[in-house]
């Protein structure tokens, strides 16, 4: 029965519910319609005493109860407030999960573009009627919870007309959520404030592009490039996908990871490699590597889609433009790209690219991306590393094996010239894991053994096949997501750097980078950007 057929014999100032009666129940009512449409307020920082907390939006919405409980015969109003409170209770959901995943807040023109995107690796990932039904039933739960606030709306605005007094029923709870506005709420532990602290510094006053370019950097590396007209070492960047600080700092990673790295460490040690760490900073978490890796490979900070559009357009330098004034062949292997990039090619300039078509492969499907790591640098390595040139070459590798939802993790295979195009992988047992991109019962087996498998295969890699003084970069683009990430962690990705030449290595130490493949710089750490500027003081001897 709609409000009007039930309320239209009641005037506003009349009614039987006792006064305290009614202010009690909706000031509860309101406190629930308060929670649904403030989610990003109370929940990402599991901040409960924020739960309390009113916004802007919520007191328009209390207001338009109040219009509608008044003036009865008004039914728009009841209509706007159901759409109005719709609204901002799927905006909060967007705003909340973001700020959840991501450390940020969300941005409707962006992260709508990508949505798409979005829904399309969800079935690509997991291709089961599994996807199906579970999408039907979020469709479904959406529309209840819809229905719900259309009645919780009606109850709260029939409890103001039936109060003895509704108009001062209705200054009170408007005067107590006002007050929750006015007066900050929360107590905050101390690895909240450490999440507080991040977020504010990925979310403040952002500095241009221009100014963190500048002309000062642009000098210095045409100062640094002019004495060397030699042969120079070659350059591998191995940049593998959401390896960050948790594989270290979660004890449950940890326990899993440890003789795993203690075996890498060795045999790297046996095939002659030094190896230096560090902690960095990454501008992302959860995803948008290209953020992280743009800012790997610029040394601007990148942090929002605008900046990554703005930089695209700009004559930032880069780390592959500098090593092309000092006559490098540069690649790209990037199996996780699936389309053509012709701004990011005419921005970084690399000589030679190799996307997900390009390395034609004929095996199954693993997670995010088809096409294994060790596939990925078999491919590679045939096409521009065993034919040497006479220019030195950076080859930069996008590793894409330990993206979420970490369910399938591909085989190592011993012998790699049996790789072929990759059919070899039909006949192969998958690991796979209780996992999907919503919610994970193996998330801690899946995420090491994905890790495990990428730096075995990055290791063996190097051991067998590279036999030279090249320097080796290998660093993860961001932290995995929650809850594989602990919410107290910092947003750092471990930064390694090798090379058979151990003294070549020293200047990194005085940058703070230790030993050994276990970095051990406690937080705060500094930004992922810095490597540009590491990557210099190593060019008088590169």
């Amino acid at each position: 029965m709609e409000v009007r057929q039930e309320i239209d014999q009641r005037n506003w100032g009349e009614g039987n519910r006792p006064f305290a009666r009614s202010c009690i129940v909706l000031f509860f009512l309101l406190l629930i319609l308060k929670a649904a449409v403030t989610l990003h307020v109370w929940l990402p920082g599991y901040n409960l005493p924020n739960f309390y907390r009113s916004t802007p939006e919520f007191l328009l919405l209390l207001v338009l109860l109040g219009l509608s409980a008044r003036f009865q015969g008004q039914r728009w109003l009841l209509t706007a407030a159901t759409l109005l409170s719709c609204g901002l209770f799927m905006l909060s959901l967007g705003e909340g999960v973001t700020q959840y995943l991501y450390r940020r807040s969300l941005n409707l023109v962006v992260d709508f573009s990508f949505f798409p995107e979005f829904i399309r690796l969800l079935f690509e990932s997991s291709r089961s009627i599994a996807v199906a039904l579970n999408s039907v039933l979020f469709c479904a739960v959406l529309g209840l919870i819809f229905a719900g606030l259309f009645f919780l709306l009606r109850s709260i605005v029939r409890l103001f007309v039936e109060s003895r007094h509704p108009g001062p029923a209705f200054l009170l709870v408007f005067f107590l959520f006002l007050m929750t506005w006015a007066v900050p709420v929360g107590l905050f532990n101390p690895k909240d404030m450490l999440t507080l602290r991040i977020a504010r510094a990925m979310t403040g006053t952002r500095e241009t592009l221009a100014e963190e370019s500048g002309e000062a950097k642009e000098d210095a590396i045409a100062e640094e490039a002019k004495p060397y007209r030699r042969r120079y070492r070659d350059v591998m960047l191995f940049i593998i996908e959401s390896y960050g600080y948790t594989a270290f700092a979660k004890q449950d990673h940890w326990d899993i990871l440890q003789p795993s790295f203690e075996a890498f460490q060795k045999r790297l040690q046996e095939s002659g490699y030094r190896t230096v760490s560090t902690l960095l900073q990454s501008p992302v978490i959860g995803g948008y590597s290209w953020y992280a890796d743009s800012t790997l490979l610029t040394g601007s900070r990148i942090s929002s889609e605008q900046q990554y559009r703005e930089l695209l357009k700009s004559e930032t330098p880069t780390l592959v433009g500098l090593l092309k004034t000092l006559n490098y062949r540069t690649v790209l292997a990037a199996p996780g790209t699936l389309r053509p990039w012709p701004e990011g090619e005419a921005f970084y300039r690399f000589d030679h690219t190799m996307y997900n078509v390009d390395f034609n492969y004929k095996g199954p499907d693993f997670s995010f991306v088809p096409v294994p790591d060790q596939f990925t640098l078999y491919r590679a390595h045939n096409r521009f590393i065993r034919t040497e040139g006479d220019s030195p070459l950076f080859i930069e590798y996008l590793l894409v094996s330990s993206h979420a939802p970490f369910d399938r993790i591909p085989p190592y295979v011993e012998d790699w010239s049996s790789l072929g195009d990759g059919s070899i992988y039909h006949e192969l047992p998958v690991r796979t894991f209780k996992n999907t991109w919503f919610q994970g019962k193996e998330y801690t087996e899946g995420y090491t053994e994905a890790v495990s498998y990428v730096l075995d295969v990055v290791t063996s890699y190097l051991a067998e096949f590279v036999d030279n003084d090249t320097l080796v970069i290998i660093t993860g683009d961001h932290q995995p997501k929650y809850p594989v990430t602990e919410r107290w962690q910092p947003l750092s990705v471990p930064v390694h750097a090798l090379c058979r030449d151990g003294a070549f290595l020293e200047p990194l130490l005085n940058l703070g980078y230790n030993e050994g493949l276990v970095p051990m710089q406690p937080p705060p750490h500094q930004g992922l950007e810095q490597f540009f500027s590491h990557f210099v003081t190593l060019l008088p001897d590169l």
